[in-house]
């Protein structure tokens, strides 16, 4: 899935492993950037605050990219494109 982040996140899905709940996978954004995410990010419940306050788009075509880009810059902010790796 592809998103506008805002602000700088962190989401994390975990696991139960001997007894334990672990962190499994993290994916990360960075603000005023595209990034493409896995599909178990909307599990998290700071992806679902994130949106709630508008600081997490979900980009559906080049016209959202496009108007998501159109609105970071017209606040005059720059847009950056993807840079970080998901970390494993």
């Amino acid at each position: 899935m592809r998103v506008f982040a805002k602000k700088s996140f962190e989401f994390s899905r975990r696991e139960l492993k001997d007894g334990m709940m672990v962190v499994a996978e993290k994916a990360t954004t960075i603000p005023l950037a595209f990034k493409d995410l896995p599909d178990w990010v909307v599990n998290d419940p700071m992806f679902g605050w994130a949106r709630a306050d508008g600081d997490i788009e979900i980009i559906q075509g080049k016209a959202a990219e496009k108007a998501a880009e159109l609105g970071a810059t017209a606040k005059g902010n720059k847009v950056k494109s993807e840079t970080i790796a998901e970390v494993k």
